[in-house]
């Protein structure tokens, strides 16, 4: 069966229509919607259902429920034909029920802003404050009819949330009510909402950074505040607790695409400690993207788009790599770019050049697969079967969430570890062996580590190849192996 996420259970208030997907770059679903009215909850629900039972059907039928009251379709038959993000299910599958939004809500239609960014083209509208009362009372309805499953992740997203006192206290009750929230500011004003949001630990923070100095960031962000804003991300950073993440946001684009403009933002993570990057491209640029001349983005700003990628992981900086703003094409040359980033930073052998870039790819896709995924489990127990063959002491190095599920595979198969590897062993103390510091590697008999972190797999790998220490070790990279 053919199933959307987000067709299930998300939605996008914006501020003249509501939309079931935030993907860029291609038509979207969805209905007008004036914010002085109240939001039409069951005409969305019909809409929703309509759309779902349709999308089991033929596609190049037309939707009567949507020809009624849906945004104009530029597709002749259902209005999510084409769209890249459906996914084929089999029969055993059951989807979601949909009488609640369960996946995101997003709140898009926010037109308030106090930077002037050169990627966007979002400018205040003179009614912005009715706007902003419609989408907050819109979300409050929502949450009073018991139309939201706790499941359910809201998103503060267009314009600048932190400067509307409505949405600020929005997002405290959001907050109170136990709701995980995504919120995207650029930090030029501190919020005690978002800091407080980060202390509760159900908070996913992105300030949209996409510079590096004070120079950089008044070309891209129009305004002298990078001070400000630095201030700011230290003082979030330091009130994240556990269950919450803070991220920079690097937006790549044709205007911060040099290599110079990537290795600087990376010295600034790393100068500040930032443990969690978001990447994404420009929605605006590129293939399908209205008002821009060229097809595709540029060469430079995919290139940048990999290495940058690439240049946080080598540093031990886990990335969220945002690919819904790119075509299917630009993904694929942003990939290919990752790879060739990668087998330079790593020195990796290339005697089959091709062969090791799709290798590359193919453990970055791993990389972001959850631990039920059926490829996933079964790269992983044809690897350790082969590792348990050829080698007798096994260590694994990173005893995360991720070495958790590992070990419990590894038990499956008959697999013990002598030893586990972590740069924090007084942490991990309830595995059924011991773990120790990356100096003490040394003290074991070790014949092969198993890279056992998805996240840092690349600064584990660097720092192992590099290590004295693992001179007469063979080292295993689950994510550099398509096995």
């Amino acid at each position: 069966m053919r199933f959307c996420l987000a067709l299930n259970g998300s939605l996008c208030i914006e501020g003249d229509s509501v939309v079931f997907c935030c993907v860029a770059k291609q038509s979207r679903p969805g209905l007008p919607w004036n914010p002085e009215t109240e939001l039409p909850v069951e005409r969305i629900r019909q809409i929703r259902e309509a759309l779902i039972k349709g999308l089991n059907g033929d596609l190049d039928q037309p939707i009567q429920e949507y020809l009624n009251y849906g945004l104009p379709n530029i597709n002749k038959g259902h209005p999510c034909k084409g769209c890249r993000y459906i996914t084929l299910s089999t029969e055993e599958f059951s989807s979601p029920a949909t009488d609640k939004i369960n996946n995101f809500l997003n709140l898009l239609g926010f037109t308030c802003c106090n930077a002037k960014c050169t990627y966007c083209t979002l400018s205040s509208k003179q009614n912005w404050q009715k706007i902003d009362t419609g989408i907050n009372k819109g979300l409050n309805f929502l949450l009073d009819t018991g139309a939201v499953s706790k499941t359910c992740q809201i998103w503060f997203s267009n314009g600048e949330p932190t400067i509307s006192n409505e949405t600020m206290k929005t997002l405290s009750r959001v907050i109170s009510d136990g709701y995980s929230v995504l919120v995207n500011t650029n930090a030029i004003c501190f919020s005690p909402e978002i800091e407080k949001a980060l202390a509760c630990g159900g908070a996913q923070v992105q300030v949209s950074l996409d510079s590096y100095d004070r120079e950089s960031y008044l070309a891209i962000k129009g305004v002298d505040k990078f001070q400000d804003v630095v201030e700011n991300i230290d003082k979030y950073i330091a009130a994240t607790k556990k269950g919450s993440i803070f991220y920079l946001k690097y937006i790549v684009h044709s205007k911060n695409n040099s290599r110079n403009d990537v290795n600087s933002f990376v010295d600034f993570c790393v100068k500040h400690e930032i443990r969690n990057v978001s990447v994404s491209g420009n929605a605006l640029e590129g293939d399908a993207a209205p008002g821009w001349d060229n097809v595709d983005s540029d060469r430079q700003t995919l290139k940048s788009y990999g290495y940058l990628i690439a240049k946080l992981e080598l540093q031990g900086i886990a990335v969220n790599s945002v690919f819904e703003h790119l075509t299917e094409t630009e993904q694929l040359h942003a990939k290919r770019e990752y790879a060739h980033a990668i087998i330079d930073l790593l020195e990796l052998d290339r005697h089959d050049p091709n062969k090791l870039v799709d290798a590359v790819i193919y453990g970055f896709e791993l990389a972001r697969l959850t631990i039920d995924d059926a490829t996933l489990v079964r790269h992983f127990r044809k690897l350790l079967l082969k590792t348990k063959i050829k080698f007798k002491n096994i260590a694994i190095f990173g005893m995360g969430a991720h070495a958790r599920w590992i070990t419990k595979e590894m038990e499956k198969l008959d697999i013990q570890p002598i030893v586990g590897i972590d740069n924090n062993p007084a942490k991990n103390k309830t595995y059924k062996f011991p773990v120790i510091s990356p100096v003490d590697i040394a003290s074991y008999p070790i014949d092969v580590i198993v890279i056992s972190s998805n996240a840092y797999h690349i600064n584990i790998y660097s720092y192992l190849k590099r290590s004295l220490n693992c001179e007469n070790i063979e080292i295993v990279n689950p994510y550099l192996s398509s096995d």
